[in-house]
C-alpha cells in the first residue's frame, strides 16, 4: 500500500481492500496516502464541538398551530407548488432562515410601485 499501509496485512489482502473501493474512496485513499491529511490539535474538544452540531441538526421537530389569512395560507400553497415542496416546509424553512439571519427582505412590485408613486 504504503508508508500509511497496515503493516499487519499482506500484500493480497491489501490488493484486495483497493479492488473493492468505489472512487470516492479511492480519492480518500490517495490523499492520505500522499500525507495531505492532518491531526486535529485538539481531538477531544473538536469531536465535543462536532457532536453537538449534530445534535442540533438531528433535533426533532416540534409541532405548533399558527392562524394565516385564507389569501395568505393560499400565496404560499402556490409559492411551495412552485418549488415542488409541500407548503408546511416552505413555512418551516422560511421561519428557519429567519431566525438564523439568512432571510433577505425583498420589496414586493407593489410595494415597489407604491413607493415611486408616492
Amino acid at each position: 500500500m504504503s508508508q500509511h499501509g497496515n503493516p499487519d496485512m499482506g500484500p493480497d489482502k491489501q490488493a484486495e481492500i483497493k479492488h473493492t473501493l468505489d472512487e470516492e474512496e479511492w480519492n480518500l485513499l490517495r490523499s492520505y496516502e500522499a500525507g495531505e491529511w492532518v491531526s486535529v490539535p485538539d481531538f477531544a474538544t473538536e469531536k465535543r464541538r462536532l457532536q453537538e452540531a449534530a445534535r442540533h441538526t438531528l433535533a426533532k421537530s416540534e409541532r405548533i398551530t399558527i392562524r394565516l389569512t385564507k389569501p395568505d395560507l393560499q400565496a404560499i400553497k402556490q409559492c411551495a407548488a412552485k418549488e415542488g415542496v409541500p407548503h408546511h416546509i416552505l413555512i418551516s424553512s422560511i421561519l428557519h432562515k429567519y431566525v438564523t439571519g439568512q432571510l433577505v427582505p425583498q420589496h414586493s412590485s407593489k410595494q415597489s410601485r407604491n413607493t415611486e408613486l408616492g
